[in-house]
């Protein structure tokens, strides 16, 4: 019977537990007690819900039955399921990491089928695409079989604590190509001969590997303390005064942290604000100057006066004509529960070269936000690209001297990509031609947070065309 491989989902959990479990206990038994392998069912052996969501792990299916898994990790985690508290959710970096190849599990009537060289294939197939050098794992003792078929080799021993008191051991190797795996010898047996693996270094594509290392700078932006993630609160002004503290009769509630009663946000008819500390409160500026309160410098003037209370900073933020009070958390949950970026393979034929077709003089055009506030921007004209057969057009924004900003949304939106709109930034046109590479199309913070305040396309950049190139929408569960 031929069997199929896809891409599995959350709704597959249930069969995969039992998969797993079943395929444990029936093929490990040779080289593991009764205890390992129950101790290690559900924690060493087990469904990684984080694969899943990245879109890494695999099942292979025949007449419409679920009879193997497997996949790979662009994440530190080597090993686990959901269970395990040692698990490491940090996205490796392709050029010095390497991927992470995750266990196969085979239903026991479905051995020796070529099931597991089909998923190795794909496994090594995306991780390369991605652009990663190497690839690590750890296997069973089981496992060791399928992998010296393929030339794994290593050296270096895991010793993994089990709920009986017992240990499995496994051996693990780093390598520099994805030509080779690793061997894994077992607990209290005489050691294998030495192996001298004949690696050649798999080519890396230069395109794909500064696609993924932009990609991966992009997460650990997002995830810093300074990224969209810390984002905790936004609070618009609409009244003349407006108290703040972390208590929870001020009128914006600060995290825990702050002054339980910071101070007031006094907002002139002019629509500019300032600040009044409460009595016995000092405040910091996020420069380390001392600032004791008056006329306070929003984002909409440029770099903010940010007021810093230990892991919490708050500043004026402008949407639009309305001014609000945003906060950011080191602490906040968000940066917590991140489930990671979901990219599309990365596509050269998304890679265009566009024609800047410029205004007389640059406008100033009027761009509606998800808050319905009107943002003035900038554009200094548009650029004209084929995909797909087709001609299409986007205007063109700037925030800078050194980059043109596309704020673009199109059949994917709502689908596959975040519905309201993707951003492309490219550099400024050289001899009139504009680079557009959809492989680092990225969301906006909207995507992300519900305390951001993005712009939505112009009528001229909702595309009718499926741009199936970089960030496709964040899951956060």
């Amino acid at each position: 019977m031929i069997f199929t491989l896809r891409t599995a989902t959350l709704d597959d959990i249930p069969v995969l537990e039992a998969l797993i479990a079943n395929s444990a206990r029936e093929l490990s038994r040779q080289d593991y007690s009764e205890a390992q392998v129950e101790s290690a069912i559900g924690t060493a052996w087990g469904v990684d819900t984080e694969l899943i969501r990245d879109e890494t792990y695999f099942v292979a299916e025949a007449d419409g039955e679920i009879v193997a898994c497997g996949g790979w990790s662009r994440r530190k985690t080597i090993f686990c399921a959901d269970a395990h508290a040692g698990r490491k959710s940090k996205v490796l970096d392709p050029i010095r990491d390497s991927a992470r190849i995750r266990a196969f599990f085979v239903r026991p009537d479905w051995v020796r089928r070529g099931i597991g060289r089909a998923l190795l294939d794909r496994c090594e197939a995306e991780a390369r695409a991605y652009g990663f050098r190497s690839v690590e794992l750890v296997a069973t003792l089981p496992g060791r079989r399928l992998y010296a078929m393929f030339g794994y080799v290593g050296d270096e021993r895991v010793e993994y604590p089990l709920g009986a008191g017992e240990r499995q051991c496994s051996v693990m190797r780093k390598l520099a190509a994805l030509l080779a795996f690793a061997i894994i010898s077992g607990c209290n047996r005489a050691p294998e001969p030495p192996q001298t693996p004949q690696t050649k270094a798999a080519p890396v594509d230069p395109y794909h590997a500064e696609i993924e290392k932009f990609r991966h700078d992009r997460e650990v932006k997002l995830t810093s303390d300074t990224g969209w993630l810390a984002i905790a609160g936004l609070s618009f002004l609409t009244k003349g005064d407006t108290t703040f503290g972390s208590d929870a009769a001020s009128d914006i509630v600060l995290p825990a942290g702050a002054p339980a009663h910071a101070g007031t946000f006094v907002l002139a008819k002019n629509g500019k604000v300032s600040v009044t500390p409460e009595t016995g409160v000092t405040y910091q500026l996020l420069d380390g100057k001392p600032f004791s309160g008056g006329p306070i410098k929003s984002d909409g003037d440029g770099a903010p006066d940010r007021l810093v209370f230990g892991d919490v900073q708050v500043w004026v933020h402008q949407s639009g004509e309305r001014p609000a009070v945003r906060i950011r958390d080191k602490n906040h949950a968000l940066r917590k529960e991140f489930t990671g970026m979901k990219w599309y393979p990365v596509n050269e034929a998304y890679r265009i070269e566009g024609t800047f077709v410029p205004y007389d003089k640059p406008k100033e055009v009027k761009i509606p936000n998800m808050l319905g506030d009107i943002d003035t921007m900038t554009s200094p004209g548009h650029v004209t690209f084929m995909l797909n057969g087709k001609e299409h057009s986007m205007a063109v924004v700037t925030e800078n001297d050194t980059e043109f900003w596309f704020i673009f949304r199109d059949q994917t939106s709502g689908d596959e990509t975040y519905p309201a709109a993707r951003f492309l930034y490219t550099p400024r046109p050289v001899n009139g031609k504009v680079t557009l590479d959809f492989n680092r199309a990225e969301n906006p913070p909207c995507a992300f947070t519900t305390y951001a305040t993005c712009p939505l396309p112009p009528q001229e950049n909702r595309l009718q065309v499926r741009v199936e190139a970089g960030e496709k929408i964040y899951a956060r569960h």
